[in-house]
């Protein structure tokens, strides 16, 4: 078999879902994957957050890979908290004045780099206890 044989069944490369806050109360929990600049439609360098959504109340996201182009506020939280690779956090839409979106976030340490079910959710242990300072072995359920 050669390596284009492999490739038969590839399937296009999307990047995942672009997180949309709309409504106050819409919020993301995820692991911090990256921010770059990229050109839109819109405007050149446009800043985007990559992350690997675990939870979401946001219609039409499910977990796994997405985006989300930072606002001025969301610039704002990013630089301020200079996250790392895997680090997870949560980011919720509290209120828009005018125009002006303001976010609330809180790290969530217990997400760092967690070991996933498979589909981008924390385990059912992190889920059903998140303020535990109890240890948890990777792959364990309990």
């Amino acid at each position: 078999m050669t390596y284009l044989d492999e490739l038969k069944d590839l399937q296009a490369d999307g990047g995942g879902s672009v997180v949309k806050f709309t409504r106050p109360g819409d919020a993301v929990v995820a692991r911090f994957v990256g921010r770059e600049k990229v050109t839109t439609k819109v405007r050149e360098n446009s800043p985007r957050l990559s992350i690997e959504v675990v939870e979401t109340n946001i219609e039409g996201i499910e977990p796994g890979p997405a985006v989300i182009f930072e606002s001025d506020h969301i610039i704002e939280i990013m630089d301020r908290e200079k996250l790392t690779p895997g680090q997870g956090f949560a980011l919720k839409l509290c209120d828009i004045k005018k125009r002006f979106k303001e976010f609330g976030f809180k790290r969530l340490p217990k997400l760092d780099n967690c070991p996933t079910t498979g589909n981008g959710e924390a385990p059912d242990w992190l889920l059903n206890n998140p303020d535990s300072d109890e240890e948890h072995e990777p792959g364990s359920d309990g």
